[in-house]
């Protein structure tokens, strides 16, 4: 498949992940958004702010590397930056945090589209990457750690992201 190929596929790829968010979040119950999670067992919304979080981290690394500017790492300190994000919105509405991933993922996707399919598949383009492709990194984002979360949360065995998860068996 050639760099185009790639790129039209990419973006078919978090086209299909963004209109299955969209139906899996209009069907969580009523319970299921209003739940507060804890550190043992986030919940619907506690996993939106998380993926927001890490969506616009992504963002930020991918524009200040562009710009040239320092490129913020996350580190050894993800289960810190993890819990920090759950107790900050802790309290926060299912709503706000649907908003948060939505926002997130459509500006990930309108940076995606800024590259060329040659950028997106040039694997020495930026050094944060560590000779990974842009277009590895974003199907890591958007796809996998998506898929991965969202099965978490998926109580029923028809949910879109259930297929990603043994545990729907």
């Amino acid at each position: 498949m050639d760099n185009k190929q790639q790129k039209s596929e990419l973006m078919n790829v978090l086209s299909v992940i963004d209109n299955a968010c969209t139906k899996f979040f209009d069907n969580l119950t009523t319970e299921q958004k209003e739940e507060i999670g804890s550190l043992e067992k986030w919940s619907a919304k506690d996993m939106l702010f998380h993926l927001a979080f890490w969506g616009d981290h992504f963002n930020t690394q991918i524009t200040n590397a562009k710009k040239g500017e320092k490129v913020p790492q996350a580190g050894d300190y993800t289960d810190q930056v993890n819990d920090g994000v759950l107790f900050k919105h802790l309290h926060h509405q299912f709503e706000e945090a649907r908003e948060a991933f939505e926002r997130s993922l459509k500006a990930s996707i309108e940076i995606l589209k800024r590259y060329s399919a040659d950028e997106l598949n040039e694997k020495e383009f930026y050094e944060y990457l560590n000779g990974r492709t842009i277009l590895n990194r974003a199907l890591g984002t958007f796809g996998w750690h998506i898929g991965f979360h969202i099965s978490d949360i998926s109580l029923i065995k028809d949910a879109p992201f259930c297929k990603f998860s043994p545990s729907c068996d």
